[in-house]
């Protein structure tokens, strides 16, 4: 593998990753190897993997359920239990092959068996490669509160191929774009105006270019705090609100995608940075309109905000029920932990749902 801090991982590309780890996986540095999919990745995705790594080598296959319900304590358990029934120990990997559920299950239980095993992610989803696969935070739901219970627990590597993008259905590509808008809001105003000229009608041409960028900034945010005591919360910017969103459909079983739901915390959390720090209105209106025109409308009603709103007190930057978040100034510079008070925020979700 290439050397790396422990607190970073190495990130190659397709043809340079499939490489180096079928040498690591042959040098016989590993006692076992072990790859977690889930039901879709085992469908689309698991035949392309063995043909690209091209070993002999027996890896040992493990299954889940799609989409945020693997993030659960149950599941945890049960692999456990099968990586102990099949002889794992500290030397053995798990390379977790799939979306941002899987990079976040399989991070976590890596973290905490033997507390902790070499783990590799091999993102299949957009949002998994710009998001999930790269910055050591691992994490399962708990009493309906997603990302509740987790570790900073990092990759040994990073694997991007572009090509699994193709099986995604389109609801979840594009989803996955609210948190490259986030990148290019909170952080890069470049990537913002070309993300505003662009998309969608040029996703296409443009898309390697953004995952990269998107991967640049991240990587540039985590190296400076790799646990999140400051500057990283930048990365959080429309997640107190996003998280929310998700943990509301997730309790009443009507799944809204993680992008879709950072595309929809960062309209509420501008109008709240339009408020406190004066972000440019129009340029609110013009991305509440982009969202409202191409992102999946959360389940949501007027009459839900009190549900939203205990919700986001429970948030892991909430503190003794102060409520703090990032707030984007304007695009490209956000302060990553400013308190709100409640009653902004209520006016922020009508907002949201206007």
């Amino acid at each position: 593998m290439p050397e790396r801090s422990i607190h970073d991982s190495a990130i190659l590309s397709a043809s340079e990753g499939y490489s180096s780890l079928k040498k690591s996986i042959e040098s016989g540095i590993y006692s076992e190897v072990f790859l977690l999919m889930d039901s879709n990745t085992l469908e689309f995705c698991r035949d392309d993997f063995f043909y690209k790594l091209n070993s002999e080598y027996s890896i040992q296959e493990i299954e889940v359920e799609p989409g945020e319900p693997c993030k659960d304590i149950e599941v945890v358990k049960q692999l456990w239990s099968e990586l102990a029934e099949n002889n794992a120990d500290r030397h053995s990997l798990l390379i977790n092959l799939g979306g941002g559920s899987v990079c976040d299950l399989g991070g976590f239980v890596a973290s905490t068996y033997m507390r902790g095993i070499p783990y590799i992610n091999i993102p299949s989803t957009l949002l998994a490669m710009i998001d999930a696969a790269y910055g050591g935070k691992t994490a399962i739901d708990f009493l309906g509160i997603k990302n509740l219970i987790g570790t900073f627990y990092y990759p040994e590597l990073i694997v991007l191929d572009p090509d699994y993008t193709a099986t995604q259905d389109e609801r979840h590509f594009v989803g996955a774009f609210g948190e490259i808008f986030k990148y290019g809001l909170a952080l890069n105003s470049d990537l913002w105006q070309d993300i505003k000229d662009k998309f969608p009608g040029a996703i296409d041409q443009n898309l390697e270019y953004w995952v990269e960028l998107c991967l640049q900034i991240k990587k540039s945010v985590v190296s400076k705090d790799p646990f999140d005591k400051g500057l990283r919360s930048v990365l959080n910017a429309g997640h107190t609100i996003g998280h929310a969103l998700e943990s509301f459909h997730f309790d009443k079983q009507d799944e809204l995608y993680h992008g879709e739901a950072i595309a929809w915390g960062l309209v509420a959390e501008l109008f709240i940075a339009h408020r406190l720090k004066g972000f440019d209105f129009e340029e609110l209106e013009a991305y509440k309109k982009m969202v409202q025109k191409h992102i999946q409308r959360p389940s949501v009603s007027i009459g839900d905000t009190e549900i939203l709103f205990d919700y986001i007190v429970l948030d892991k930057k909430s503190i003794n029920t102060r409520i703090y978040m990032p707030i984007i100034e304007s695009p490209g510079s956000c302060i990553p932990r400013y308190e709100i008070a409640p009653e902004l925020i209520s006016e922020a979700l009508i907002y949201m749902l206007s």
